[in-house]
């Protein structure tokens, strides 16, 4: 219940957005070289979240912003009452070897996006690209200034996978940010996409709070509540998430879109292979006048999870598309 006032009740937000403006929102943050990480779920977006966070430079929402993500301070405040709490590390429900605990940065915007646009992008089995307002980003800019103050670091962190939908819009309203569209070899990303929907439904299953969580947050990447990208025109895809062939479609849909946007000077196309490979070494252009964090990039708990995948699990034309499409995006990497 508590979860469903703050993240989804619209006098409860606007009641204690206004507070937490009132009493800290005093003064204008000005540095406007952000960065915003997207890309399709199972790339490699979470582990480039952390790498980025743990160099110490950057506020972004954690999980000790939940449900409150409207009024961190007030909340944070509250919970200095607790601060002898501990708690542990423990593997994320993904079960892909992330440990979370209350201090790691997570994927929090969307209810945000969710409260500006009234769910209106939010259809049945999909969700639909659209534009923002000048409205709607300014909200948007005192919540990040909201999370700068709370963790006074002047460099804001995102990782919101569905903010592909929005690329353009936000392109043009932080015109001196980052944008790090993260992708992986489309067979290995498929498939994960695969399994995770599989796990995730069992979870879901078994603890409806997980579903019903999920769908608070925004989270519709897979499981029960899963929907697929759409983009610019009204496009169809046969729904049969129990094939791996579904996901590639996918991956295609959301990649042709992103590469839309392959000129745009502040997009940055990351490649989870080079990345896990290279690693120190890719980050040489990676962060553009950023040496400073740079320097503190530790890849201590990086990890290539790739898998041999067999390609005769897929359709031959769609797998033949998506690996043209793979290689034509790490030409545009950086």
């Amino acid at each position: 219940i508590i979860h469903k006032l703050a993240l989804s009740n619209k006098n409860i937000i606007k009641l204690l957005f206004k507070i937490e403006k009132f009493f800290f929102l005093k003064k204008k943050t000005i540095h406007e070289k952000n960065y915003f990480i997207t890309g399709l779920a199972r790339s490699g977006t979470t582990q480039l979240l952390n790498l980025l966070h743990n160099t110490g430079k950057f506020s972004s929402f954690t999980y000790s912003d939940m449900p409150f993500i409207f009024s961190p301070n007030i909340w944070n405040k509250f919970r200095s009452v607790f601060k002898n709490e501990i708690i542990e590390k423990t593997e994320r429900a993904h079960r892909d070897g992330i440990k979370i605990d209350l201090n790691s940065p997570e994927a929090l915007e969307e209810p945000i996006w969710m409260h500006l646009k009234e769910n209106k992008y939010i259809h049945n089995n999909y969700v639909k690209n659209h534009d923002l307002s000048d409205k709607d980003v300014n909200f948007y800019k005192q919540i990040i200034n909201l999370i700068k103050i709370k963790y006074q670091k002047e460099r804001y962190l995102s990782k919101n996978n569905f903010n592909i939908l929005r690329l353009k819009s936000l392109l043009d309203f932080f015109p001196e940010s980052y944008f790090f569209i993260v992708f992986r070899n489309p067979l290995e990303q498929s498939y994960s996409l695969y399994k995770q929907h599989i796990n995730f439904i069992k979870i879901q299953k078994e603890n409806k709070f997980i579903l019903k969580y999920m769908d608070l947050l925004g989270h519709f990447d897979f499981g029960l509540n899963h929907k697929y990208y759409s983009f610019d025109n009204e496009s169809s895809i046969e729904i049969n998430p129990s094939s791996l062939n579904y996901w590639l479609k996918i991956w295609l849909d959301v990649y042709k879109y992103a590469l839309k946007f392959q000129d745009n000077k502040n997009i940055h196309f990351i490649c989870y292979e080079q990345l896990s490979e290279r690693k120190e070494k890719y980050f040489e252009k990676f962060i553009p006048n950023d040496e400073d964090i740079i320097n503190k990039i530790n890849f201590k708990d990086f990890k290539n999870k790739n898998k041999n995948i067999e390609k005769s699990s897929f359709d031959k034309i769609l797998l033949d598309e998506s690996l043209t499409l793979y290689e034509t995006l790490k030409k545009y990497e950086y």
